[in-house]
């Protein structure tokens, strides 16, 4: 009887098989499987679907229900959401994965609609070690449905209720996703007006009062703006099972701001036929119109990824290319030498107090070219097995490489960069189980894992920094889990920061609070050569709980202190302390005169931070689920067609087996490999068991992660085949 209660737990699409069956032998097996006692059975299941490396679990988990009650539309929304969870500690964005895998670059996701998730987990930043990322990011790991199609159009017109400017936006996707990849590609284009001061009611700035005149018409309070995108993504399971992606994207925006009118200060002389008792005169020039400034860049990307498997390692190999150029144009002040010459010269055909002469603008410039190349390849697999489990490494080896080049115009002064760093990385990481209660090794101690993790940098343009860390993941009690964590990194300074052109710009107002007046000084700006590399230690103590009794709840808590010795900065405000705690980057006449401040980028001596965040988060369903749709006749007719396509595939692939196995049925008993006999219709169940562990893995699984154990729990196949039937599922119609 036991084995009927087992071959009662598969489903039905597993036992086509056994139709070709007579009656009278199914009797016959059945009767004489009555007596047969069956002491146990080992069966081994598999990682659930798209869950990520290791035993760390999430600290959140939401379902498809409780993405769509956020009310997002594509998962760039969704991170922008969940943005409280996902910050880290060091306030980092988190690492993105999909179905538990890395990815090259968000590109590959971001457009992808919310209807197509199947679930989001959240996980501490020691799991960023399993994927060669360093552990100061969090974790997000977007899980999708296996079937999915979907085109999706969506045009918005918003505005605010005073009114003033108006916001039209235009979203175009389309996703395919299904058992041998997915496709996806999405255009947006956005257009804002101009929100002008004089569309509110802004009191007039002292500047204004002193120029007499209102210039709330010429000036902006948000930009014009513009903004042009397309991005598509194609994925593909190759036939060895290795799967392959390819991201493209193109993007363009500008904005267009207006700046005021240009001011004119004229010196009046009082021997001047003009003179009327004040000798300084503010004008605005209206007739060229307000100054604008405009912003104009463009973005070109590439990238791929490689996934796929090796006996018992996985690998991912990932590549990206990035082009990024701006221009930037921004009117100055049109200059009046000429006029204050002519009122200096007494000319009597010169009145200031009429129209000005018309001039043109100044116009400070800037251009930047950034072009970036980089390819990580990360394995991942078991090395030794312990009594706990399998101790477990993670290699990343890298190269990347970064040009910039710039070139400026301000205030008359030109400036140039060409910068360039390449960096070569490697990293790798040990978890090493202590305890397990699956393994049912110290199980009173519960499940104990320990993670030492080394990471080494070469810069081209600085020298080698190394990173150390290591951890302690520790869960007494299955609802309960400790996390106790420790890194030491260092951190070099960007390239602007240590090798950008040095700037000197002369007549630069600033306040000089030692003498307590305003002064004109030299400023010098740029890159500093001499600037060391910061050291950043950091430790965390980490706790998630999840109540049984609550379904839906849980609770996480985390304690971080945060040490940096040698911190980058730019260079902080020109105050009394500054000056006291940098007095070599202020230079002062005989007379104590502020004329020059060095404004390059310093290192502190420390910083120093303590931080304990803590939050629950509660999903629970309001009211039933409504019932599935009954399929119509004719979906229930494209079923069957499908599911007879299906058919013919595993009927090819298996019929030399069940030929085999059907003459074995006859014999009423079988001999195993090692010539010792099994009940008669065992094999019949592991045949049906293999039939069902093959339909599984080749159906649905469009992103099936790599893995050497394919056997499937009688549970789990069936569940896999409810999905099959008409109107459940993805694969039944009205699914």
């Amino acid at each position: 009887m036991a084995l009927l209660g087992l071959l009662g737990c598969i489903t039905p699409s597993m036992l086509y098989a056994q139709e070709a069956a007579k009656p009278a032998q199914t009797r016959q097996v059945a009767q004489e499987t009555e007596d047969v006692e069956v002491e146990g059975i080992v069966v081994t299941g598999q990682r659930q679907y798209g869950a990520v490396l290791g035993d760390i679990q999430p600290e959140e988990t939401f379902t498809a229900a409780d993405v769509r009650s956020l009310g997002v539309s594509s998962v760039t929304e969704l991170l922008s959401e969940l943005s409280a969870q996902t910050t880290s500690a060091s306030g980092g964005s988190p690492v993105v994965l999909l179905n538990g895998r890395r990815i090259s670059g968000m590109g590959e996701i971001r457009d992808i609609p919310t209807e197509a998730i199947q679930r989001v987990e959240i996980l501490p930043e020691e799991v960023a070690l399993k994927y060669g990322y360093s552990a100061d990011q969090k974790v997000v790991n977007v899980v999708l449905r296996q079937r999915f199609r979907a085109r999706t159009g969506e045009v918005s017109l918003a505005g605010p209720t005073d009114g003033g400017q108006t916001t039209e936006q235009f979203d175009s996707s389309t996703l395919r996703l299904n058992r041998q990849g997915r496709l996806n590609s999405a255009f947006k284009y956005s257009h804002s007006d101009k929100l002008l001061e004089s569309d509110r009611d802004l009191e007039p700035t002292e500047t204004d009062q002193r120029y007499d005149g209102d210039v709330s018409p010429y000036r902006t309070l948000k930009p014009r703006t513009d903004s042009l995108s397309y991005n598509t993504v194609y994925n593909r399971v190759l036939d060895n099972g290795v799967s392959a992606t390819v991201n493209g994207s193109l993007s363009y925006d500008q904005s267009q701001s207006l700046q005021g009118l240009s001011k004119a200060r004229l010196n009046i002389p009082t021997t001047s036929p003009f003179y009327a008792g004040d000798t300084t005169l503010y004008r605005y020039v209206a007739d060229l119109g307000a100054m604008e400034q405009w912003n104009r860049s463009w973005n070109a990307h590439g990238g791929f990824t490689l996934d796929g498997a090796m006996k018992s390692w996985r690998w991912n190999l990932t590549g990206n290319y990035d082009h990024d150029e701006s221009r930037t144009s921004s009117d100055r002040d049109a200059s009046v030498v000429d006029l204050n010459q002519r009122l200096a010269a007494l000319d009597p055909t010169f009145d200031p107090y009429a129209d000005l002469p018309t001039g043109s603008f100044q116009r400070n410039t800037a251009h930047s070219i950034n072009d970036t190349v980089n390819t990580q390849l990360v394995m991942n697999g078991a090395l030794y097995r312990l009594p706990g489990g399998d101790i477990s490494s993670t290699v990343k080896l890298g190269a990347e490489g970064a040009w910039v080049d710039s070139w400026s115009r301000r205030l008359g002064v030109e400036s140039e960069a060409d910068l360039s760093r390449g960096t070569a990385n490697a990293q790798v990481s040990f978890d090493v189980p202590i305890t397990s209660r699956k393994n049912n090794f110290m199980a009173k101690v519960g499940d104990l894992s320990a993670n030492l993790n080394l990471a080494v940098n070469q810069l081209s343009d600085f020298g080698t920094l190394s990173t150390i860390g290591g951890g302690l993941n520790w869960s007494p009690i299955k609802p309960v889990s400790f996390i106790v964590s420790g890194t030491r990194q260092e951190n070099a300074p960007s390239m602007s920061q240590l090798g950008g052109a040095q700037v000197t710009t002369s007549g630069v107002q600033v306040f000089d609070y030692v003498n307590g007046e305003s002064v004109e000084i030299t400023r010098v700006s740029g890159g500093n050569p001499d600037l060391k590399s910061e050291e950043r230690n950091v430790l965390k103590f980490g706790v998630t709980v999840k109540p049984p009794v609550i379904d839906g709840l849980s609770i996480n808590a985390n304690y971080t202190r945060t040490r940096i010795d040698n911190p980058i900065s730019s260079f902080p405000s020109a105050t009394a302390a500054t000056e006291a705690a940098f007095p070599d980057r202020f230079f002062r006449d005989g007379d104590g005169t502020l004329i020059r401040i060095d404004a390059r980028p310093v290192n502190y001596a420390k910083r120093e931070s303590e931080q304990i965040r803590w939050g629950f988060n509660y999903s629970h369903q309001i009211g039933k689920t409504p019932p599935r749709p009954t399929p119509t006749p004719e979906e229930m007719q494209r079923w069957r067609e499908r599911q007879g396509q299906d058919g013919q595939g595993r009927q090819g692939q298996g019929q030399g087996q069940g030929q085999a196995q059907a003459a074995q049925g006859q014999q009423g008993q079988t001999q195993t490999a090692d010539g010792s006999t099994q009940p008669p219709g065992m094999d019949l169940l592991q045949g049906l068991q293999r039939q069902g562990g093959e339909q599984r893995s080749g159906g649905d699984n469009a992103n099936a992660q790599p893995s050497s154990d394919q056997t499937r729990t009688a549970g789990d196949q069936a569940s896999s085949g409810g999905d099959r039937g008409p109107g459940g599922g993805d694969r039944g119609p009205g699914g």
